[in-house]
């Protein structure tokens, strides 16, 4: 996935980038019959990110996120305490009778699971590659004296 954007400003290793939302759907939000959903103003959206290509404040860039990045996040952050809310309901009916032990095991099983979620999240995405990364998207080309002459 990818998408263009702007560098607003440079601070140190870190940029600063805009990324004006895209439009999604028809297009007719403000014609007759259209949906008025006005996602064509949406304010654009401003990212942190490291540096290292060391691109400049009017810089255009393509943002990427890497393969399955997506997917991992979304099993991680909903999947796990989901999964972990439906153990907690199963425990609670193997061991109790009461609706309320049974919902009260459910919501524990939530709340371990949502830990386990930020104690993985911080694990896997803390230290490791930036879940975008940015490129130019007009690279520079430099030419060396000799391969002008």
């Amino acid at each position: 996935m990818e998408s263009e954007a702007i560098v607003a400003r440079v601070d140190g290793q870190m940029a600063f980038v805009e990324v004006q939302q895209a439009a999604s759907g028809c297009g007719r939000c403000f014609e007759a019959g259209g949906c008025g959903s006005g996602l064509r103003n949406q304010k654009p959206r401003l990212y942190r990110l490291p540096n290292p290509i060391g691109a400049r404040a009017g810089d255009s860039v393509i943002l990427s996120v890497g393969e399955g990045v997506l997917l991992r996040v979304s099993l991680l952050t909903y999947g796990l305490p989901v999964l972990a809310a439906i153990l907690g309901a199963a425990a609670g009916t193997a061991f109790w009778s009461s609706d309320n032990a049974v919902d009260s095991a459910a919501m524990a099983g939530a709340g371990l699971g949502l830990a386990l979620t930020l104690l993985l999240q911080s694990r896997t995405f803390g230290h490791g590659e930036p879940l975008l990364s940015m490129r130019l998207k007009y690279p520079v080309i430099n030419q060396s004296e000799d391969a002008l002459s």
